[in-house]
């Protein structure tokens, strides 16, 4: 009897060892978890390139870190296992978005959409600030009518004369005769910025007026301009806009065919290749780039 009762407490000392050790493994993945997902949210993030219009200044199959923490943190942190999600925070940020920067930022939408679809994350050159007036003539930009100074990685295929014409009509804002070769000018929307509306120039700010009010709010009544129902003949802008540009002039979908960035949508900057990868379907063996390893992004 006395060997049975003392195994007894053996079986429940070790199952109560058991649990405590459990629990402080769960407390230790928990905290594990937050952590990690706390410096995504707000400091910096991993990200590959899918496509080739960062070219020759990020490569398809490159793996990049984003900085977060710069430009400030607006977001909220969820926690899909357990359901819940903490309310978005603001974290401040060290400085403002300048012009040449690589930046990460959420797709605005197609040139004629208010909100995007679906979410997905874009990642262009800063070329236009809030305020700027933005022209591109035979492929070269001009900045405030002063030509824009090109890093030397951007790809331009200069054999190609630059189109004249845009026959698809593809190019924002709805109802100009521009192109990616020939395009503008545009003024980049800032905040407090006053624009004047009529029915002769309301289709040139449409789109980015309806995204920084948020919704459809424009509406042409007896020849006159309404926003939220009301007759105006002007506007205010209540957030700062970037204009972006792929490196790779020939093979982006950028600002020229959708328009403008919105400081809030702007994720973060580009600043380290930490892997990089040749995507080959038809390689068993995947070759690592190792010379673009470690690289900073300029």
């Amino acid at each position: 009897m006395e060997s049975s009762a003392s195994d007894s407490n053996s079986k429940a000392k070790f199952s109560t060892r058991l649990k405590k050790k459990l629990k402080e493994y769960i407390f230790v993945l928990l905290i594990a978890v937050f952590a990690a997902l706390f410096l995504k949210t707000f400091f910096i993030e991993a990200y590959k390139i899918p496509t080739a219009s960062m070219k020759d200044t990020l490569l398809e199959g490159d793996f990049i870190v984003v900085n977060k923490l710069l430009y400030g943190a607006n977001t909220s942190v969820k926690f899909p296992l357990f359901g819940f999600t903490i309310p978005p925070l603001d974290m401040p940020g060290f400085k403002e978005p300048e012009r040449n920067e690589i930046i990460v930022f959420k797709f605005p939408g197609n040139r004629d959409e208010i909100v995007a679809k679906e979410e997905i994350n874009y990642i262009k050159r800063i070329i236009g600030l809030p305020g700027d007036t933005i022209k591109i003539v035979r492929k070269q930009v001009f900045i405030n009518d002063q030509q824009h100074q090109e890093v030397n990685t951007i790809r331009l295929n200069n054999s190609k004369e630059g189109k004249l014409f845009n026959e698809e009509n593809n190019i924002f804002p709805l109802g100009k005769n521009w192109n990616e070769d020939n395009y503008g000018p545009v003024i980049v929307p800032q905040k407090g910025m006053k624009v004047l509306l009529d029915l002769y120039n309301i289709n040139d700010w449409k789109t980015i007026i309806e995204r920084d009010a948020g919704k459809r709010c424009i509406e042409i009544k007896n020849g006159n301009v309404l926003i939220h129902n009301e007759f105006v003949n002007e506007y205010i802008f209540k957030n700062d806009y970037f204009f972006v540009l792929g490196d790779n002039r020939d093979d982006s979908l950028d600002s020229r065919f959708w328009g403008f960035v919105s400081r809030d949508l702007i994720v973060g900057r580009a600043e380290l290749i930490y892997w990089s990868v040749e995507d080959e379907l038809n390689s068993s063996l995947i070759p690592v780039r190792w010379n673009r390893i470690l690289n900073f992004i300029k």
